[in-house]
């Protein structure tokens, strides 16, 4: 089998900030496994945890340092692949993009979805489903969600309000988002 890597960039709509810091792009590896006519595809993001940083860099010399020990295999040959990676010491953000690319490239071989498709509920459907949990052990019989909390950090204060309002709109239910407007109205909900 025969790995490509590719550098990307991903640009943020916003930028994140965690308690390492604030990033508003990530550089990340495409890795392209082919063998037997057929692609697989994964990705490797660089991360930093404890005292070894996994950067793009250093996932990028990893990946290159590891292809040419793998070409010898097919995707099939999960166990004989996962003891290079251990041989090695592979990084473990480079594992995951090779683990992908082998997942992808069985999926594909076996005329199957990788991943089945996915929809998410709407809002009055998610609402159900927290009062059937809610209500499951018999301990909140009748329970009802009242209001709901929408975290708008992300809108200026017109569009926070517009999509307060639609979400009022679409379930009935009163809505806000209590760090920048307030608790009172969620408050009120509760209250009746």
């Amino acid at each position: 089998m025969q790995l490509q890597i590719q550098t990307f960039t991903v640009r943020k709509r916003f930028a994140l900030t965690i308690s390492r810091g604030t990033t508003s792009q990530t550089t990340n590896l495409w890795v392209k496994l082919a063998s037997e006519g057929i692609e697989g595809w994964g990705e490797s993001s660089p991360f930093s945890t404890g005292s070894q940083p996994q950067t793009t860099e250093s996932l990028l010399v990893a990946l290159q340092e590891v292809a040419p020990l793998l070409e010898k295999f097919t995707p099939c040959d999960r166990q004989k692949i996962e003891q290079v990676f251990t041989e090695v010491n592979l990084p473990s953000a480079a594992r995951a993009g090779i683990d992908m690319a082998i997942h992808d490239w069985l999926a594909k071989k076996a005329g199957l979805p990788h991943h089945p498709q996915v929809s998410i509920p709407s809002l009055l459907k998610v609402v159900e489903l927290y009062e059937m949990v809610a209500a499951a052990g018999g301990v909140f019989v009748g329970a009802k969600v009242s209001a709901i909390a929408l975290n708008t950090h992300h809108l200026n204060e017109v569009d926070a309000l517009l999509a307060i309002a639609e979400i009022q709109a679409e379930t009935g239910l009163a809505c806000t988002y209590p760090v920048r407007f307030g608790a009172e109205v969620l408050l009120g909900a509760i209250d009746n």
